[in-house]
């Protein structure tokens, strides 16, 4: 089952299990920038890295939740469509019961000081599609975007440890343009970050600060100092994976993080990064002359 929020009282779970993507990141102190893209059969690959970007310290981190029009999102609409879906409605209920539960039990919140703005709460609309999100009215080829990377089912990967079950194989077609034209990169609210990207080895229980959602009271945080001792955050994260949940509304099981758009190639990307890290250590260490090999010899050697 899934830790923490399998035990909790029905409204909370509801209002946890109902989130739609818009008030995921209302009540995250740490925002995820990456690229997922939907590809024609209706499965969601990832493209390129992800980063953690530490935003606006004072206003954001410790107060929550944020705004709608702030969030770096864009959406890309024909002339004289309405974007009545599920994804972009706010509920101002769920996220009041959310984050009040958060910020009680969760003990990442209770680390960071993160208060409940009952202000900003107030502009939420109470179940509706925000007024002001970012919007921008395309053309048909300008929909025409790169579709990103597609799942390679003829290459797989030699299991070398038993944690490595959850590393899969992607490959991306040299043909791939850039994500996102000028036009359309310039449009989206970015949120005024530091230069500098989130330590993710200084910063505990991450996981809890960027899917709060999966993590109300931070049991099963694979990414928590404490537990990585017992657990390695692979096997933690392949883990996740297989933990199920029962479904309020069809008492059905569901895979929540096998599911969820965004949190397996984040986790993938974080394990994939510290692993190179790792083996890059031990390249330099055997060769230790490489270690002042400057970015046009890197270049030039590859």
């Amino acid at each position: 089952m899934i830790p923490g929020i399998h035990d909790l009282e029905l409204e909370v779970k509801k209002s946890f299990e109902d989130l739609t993507m818009i008030e995921e990141m209302l009540i995250s102190p740490i925002l995820v920038i990456m690229s997922v893209f939907r590809l024609p059969g209706g499965a969601v690959t990832s493209r390129g890295f992800c980063a953690n970007f530490t935003q606006n310290i004072q206003p954001i981190v410790t107060t929550l939740p944020r705004l709608p029009k702030n969030l770096p999102i864009l959406i890309l609409k024909k002339k004289d469509q309405l974007n009545k879906t599920r994804h972009f409605i706010v509920n101002k209920n769920r996220v009041m019961i959310c984050l009040q539960y958060l910020c009680k039990n969760n003990p990442q919140y209770i680390a960071y000081g993160i208060k409940f703005d009952e202000n900003i709460l107030d502009l939420i609309p109470e179940n509706d599609i925000p007024a002001d999100l970012n919007e921008m009215v395309t053309t048909n080829s300008d929909l025409s975007l790169d579709k990103g990377p597609e799942l390679n089912e003829e290459q797989s990967i030699k299991n070398y440890e038993d944690d490595d079950d959850f590393i899969q194989a992607y490959v991306e077609k040299d043909e791939n343009e850039d994500l996102l034209d000028d036009k359309i990169k310039n449009s989206i609210n970015f949120p005024k970050a530091s230069q500098i990207s989130l330590n993710e080895y200084q910063t505990d229980a991450i996981c809890s600060l960027a899917f709060p959602n999966f993590f109300p009271d931070g049991a099963g945080d694979p990414t928590r100092k404490a537990g990585i001792k017992d657990v390695t955050e692979a096997l933690g994260f392949n883990n996740l994976m297989k933990c199920v949940a029962r479904s309020y509304k069809t008492n059905d099981f569901y895979y929540p993080w096998a599911q969820h758009p965004r949190f397996k190639f984040w986790a993938y990307d974080r394990l994939r990064r510290h692993r190179s890290l790792e083996q890059c250590k031990v390249y330099l260490k055997h060769n230790i002359h490489d270690a002042n090999l400057t970015m046009k010899d890197l270049k030039d050697l590859i």
